[in-house]
């Protein structure tokens, strides 16, 4: 089994956060809902006694609070679908990394790397003697559209449905291999081969992507992949050893 070095997963981590983010605006809306009915029945039988509006002003405004939270706890509930189902392929491309590749890969998942005022959030890494891999992982489901250059795809769900633009992931994961190069560089690493992986985990996906170069492949392919690299001759192992050393840091 390969050597895990990070397995934190910061969608896990988002979507504790939404969650409870979620239950405490249900909270307030309830509450909100229910002071603003009183103050409104109240404000409203004030003016008709002529005594002024100032409790149906404040009625209005916590009503309109309450709509606003009912709109963020909404959201949030999208924003936790999306994040769950991230979470499943990312799970499902750790679980075959994991089981798949022997101890001499190292793995992190979900790593974070700070170069100057750039961060790049990697899903996963692998290390060994044949060099680094950058997997991003997407669990789109329907039909994708675009091209390796493209700044954005189109998904299309349904043919009922209009096309959803997401931001072009080949182009994402080059710029995690960019910050990830300047971050060993400046930590004296020396140069290493990084190549970069596209994985898409969605069980109905079909791709349309006009590709000269990114290696978009599915779960499984990506790890043969990586077991059939050659590198002759492999990368010496105090080059791999200064890697993961400054990589550590970032764990």
């Amino acid at each position: 089994m390969a050597r895990i070095l990070s397995n934190e997963t910061s969608l896990t981590r988002q979507r504790a956060r939404l969650g409870r983010e979620t239950r405490v605006l249900r909270t307030m809306l309830w509450v909100e809902v229910g002071l603003a009915a009183v103050l409104l029945i109240a404000g409203a039988v004030r003016v008709l006694s002529g005594k002024g509006a100032g409790l149906l002003w404040g009625g209005g405004a916590l009503a309109f609070l309450a709509v606003s939270h009912a709109v963020k706890t909404r959201q949030n509930a999208r924003d936790e679908q999306y994040m769950t189902a991230g979470l499943r392929g990312e799970n499902e491309v750790a679980k075959l990394l994991n089981e798949n590749l022997d101890n001499d890969y190292y793995l992190y998942h979900d790593l974070l790397i700070r170069s100057g005022f750039t961060t790049a959030q990697i899903d996963h890494l692998v290390v060994c003697a044949k060099g680094i891999f950058v997997l991003e992982t997407k669990n789109w489901r329907g039909r994708l559209v675009g091209s390796e250059h493209d700044r954005k795809w189109l998904q299309y769900k349904a043919p009922d449905l209009p096309p959803r633009p997401l931001a072009n992931p080949i182009l994402q994961n080059r710029r995690h291999v960019a910050v990830l190069e300047k971050f060993l560089s400046t930590g004296g690493v020396p140069p290493i081969p990084i190549v970069p992986i596209l994985i898409f985990t969605g069980r109905n996906t079909t791709l349309e992507i006009k590709n000269e170069s990114a290696l978009l492949m599915w779960p499984r392919e990506a790890v043969d992949y990586i077991l059939q690299a050659k590198r002759e001759p492999p990368i010496p192992a105090e080059v791999v050893d200064k890697a993961l050393h400054r990589l550590q840091r970032c764990v």
